[in-house]
């Protein structure tokens, strides 16, 4: 009975990894040689979702200097982990 239920839980665990790289790979096109234009659609609708519901909500900052500065930060963060991730995997 035990031997049953381990094939039957790595047959599982394969499915599912399976359809978790199937989803990444619709998120993340990384076959194509331009990956910024990949991320684009991702980009524009976290851009959309901080700019309408995180930042009113959570920055209550009304001074477009500080906003700048946070704004400059975060895209550095994010730049910084892409480059990272992408050395990674090269």
């Amino acid at each position: 009975m035990l031997p049953v239920l381990i094939i039957y839980e790595n047959v599982h665990d394969s499915q599912v990894l399976a359809r978790e790289r199937e989803l990444f790979s619709r998120a993340f096109p990384l076959d194509n040689d331009d990956v910024a234009k990949s991320l684009a659609a991702f980009v524009e609708s976290l851009g959309s979702l901080l700019q309408e519901i995180f930042r009113p909500r959570y920055i209550p900052i009304n001074d477009i200097c500080v906003i700048a500065d946070l704004i400059d930060t975060l895209r550095n963060q994010v730049l910084y982990i892409l480059y990272r991730s992408f050395t990674f995997v090269a």
